[in-house]
């Protein structure tokens, strides 16, 4: 009996033991074990243009990222190549960006040596998971000075090291422009989402208002700061998953250099069909260390040729006029 009570005590001590062992590696007993059940936050982007189907528009994205790239300090420069038949036809163009910084970074912002007239883009942030206080999101109007080939973007940087004050991410450039070979319904937002898992943001949904019906293959693109390129994140439309495991990589060209990774700026294309719900969502893996900030989301519909017929001239002056020709 007495070896029988000694070994229950034993037994017992042993499965406290494991018990302890497991409470350790889950967290010490320091709060939950598990991680909360991720729920889905609106995103705060606006729609800034939608063209829809008729008018015989294309659209075109490109980014470059600007992380500590030459000449910084005081800046970092890089360029975005665009068509000539894009430049020569744009009824629309804007530059996103995102500076990191402690207080408001300084309108040093260019576009081909012009200084830009910046607006905010969504509400000021937190950084993603960087040394610097708040993330100053932006936009502005650079139709009047698109050219053909090569477009250069400077932004205020205080460059290496990463994380000082002023530091870009990157800038990507979003063009609708008339064309008789597409006719796209073109969606672009504008706003600024903080994904940090640490703050409970994990998961940012976005709802399109897509006009046409569903079924029509459209272009996706999420423009994107990325705080860590090596950490899990996902993009989806409509509750699929886009890319699996690690969607969000900083993989824009540019000279910009890093810690080690790739680059801290996306301006991510996916080919997706539409919807109902036409729904874009981000999110970040509880856990992993890593933060984005959700800029802006262009959806762009292959709804076919352009199929428009000849107008009477005074027809032909309005359609100029409502895209500022």
């Amino acid at each position: 009996m007495r070896n029988t009570a000694m070994g229950i005590i034993l037994s017992f001590a042993l499965l406290l033991s494991i018990a302890g062992t497991a409470s350790a590696i889950k967290g010490g007993g320091t709060g939950p074990a598990d991680p909360p059940p991720i729920t889905s936050v609106p995103s705060n982007q606006e729609v800034i243009f939608h063209a829809l189907p008729g008018g015989c528009l294309d659209c075109f994205t490109g980014g470059v990222k600007l992380r500590n790239a030459p000449p910084s300090p005081p800046s970092a420069a890089g360029t975005i190549t665009v068509p000539a038949t894009v430049a020569a036809n744009a009824v629309f163009a804007h530059l996103f960006w995102v500076i990191l910084d402690d207080v408001v970074p300084p309108a040093t912002e260019t576009f081909n040596d012009v200084a830009l007239a910046r607006v905010a883009c969504g509400p000021v942030t937190g950084d993603p998971c960087w040394d610097t206080a708040f993330a100053y999101a932006y936009h502005a109007d650079v139709l009047g000075l698109l050219a053909p080939g090569d477009n250069t973007i400077t932004l205020p940087d205080a460059g290496p090291p990463i994380g000082g004050a002023p530091n870009a991410e990157g800038a990507s450039l979003v063009v609708a422009y008339t064309t008789t070979t597409a006719d796209k319904e073109i969606i672009v937002t504008c706003g600024n989402d903080l994904l940090d898992p640490g703050a409970g943001a994990s998961l940012v949904s976005l709802a399109l208002p897509v006009a046409g019906g569903p079924g029509i293959g459209a272009d996706l693109t999420f423009i994107v700061g990325d705080g860590q390129e090596i950490w899990p994140d996902e993009a989806f439309w409509n509750g699929v998953a886009l890319d699996a495991g690690n969607a969000f990589q900083g993989l824009d060209p540019g000279p910009g250099t890093t810690d080690g990774g790739g680059g801290y700026w996306d301006t991510l294309n996916f080919s997706v069909f539409t919807g109902p719900p036409n729904t874009a969502e981000v999110d970040i893996t509880f856990g992993a260390f890593d933060c984005l900030n959700w800029v802006s989301t262009v959806l762009c519909t292959k709804t076919g040729p352009c199929r428009a017929t000849p107008v009477e001239p005074s027809t032909w002056g309005r359609i100029k006029k409502q895209y500022g020709r």
